[in-house]
C-alpha cells in the first residue's frame, strides 16, 4: 500500500515578546495522517536579549516535550542568525485531526523577542 507524502504550515512566521505572552501555542490539523512518525521543521530567529546568554526554548506538541533547544541571540540588525531545528515526532503524540505546538522560551528581560517561522509538519497521508 503506497503511503503518501503530506505537509501543513504551522505558520509562515511570528514575533514573539515577553511583553505580549510567556508561551505561544498554534493549532495545526493533520487529518487522514498514517499512523508513523513526523517531522517537525522549525526556524527560529533569537531576538535582542537583555544579557549575553542565547535563549534557551522548548518545544512541546499536544502536552509532550519533544525538545530543548538554544537559539542563538542577535548581536546586531546587521547580523542576523537563525537556527533550523527539525524534530522527529512519535507517532504516539501526534494526532489525526487538531494538534496543538507550544513554544515555551526562557526570557531574561521585558524587552527580549523571538521570530519563529516557518514552521511545518511533515507527515504520510493515507492513500
Amino acid at each position: 500500500m503506497p503511503i503518501l507524502s503530506d505537509f501543513t504550515v504551522v505558520t509562515k512566521s511570528d514575533f514573539l515578546s515577553r511583553r505580549s505572552a510567556e508561551t505561544k501555542s498554534y493549532v495545526f490539523n493533520t487529518g487522514g495522517r498514517h499512523n508513523s512518525r513526523a517531522v517537525l521543521d522549525l526556524a527560529l530567529f533569537g531576538g535582542f536579549r537583555t544579557g549575553d546568554d542565547n535563549m534557551s526554548v522548548r518545544i512541546r506538541l499536544n502536552g509532550t516535550l519533544l525538545t530543548s533547544t538554544i537559539v542563538r541571540r542577535w548581536l546586531s540588525h546587521s547580523t542576523i542568525i537563525h537556527d533550523r531545528i527539525n524534530v522527529v515526532v512519535e507517532p504516539s503524540i501526534l494526532r489525526s485531526g487538531n494538534n496543538t505546538l507550544r513554544l515555551e522560551p526562557r526570557w531574561e528581560g521585558d524587552t527580549d523577542y523571538l521570530f519563529v517561522g516557518p514552521v511545518v509538519c511533515h507527515f504520510h497521508q493515507r492513500d
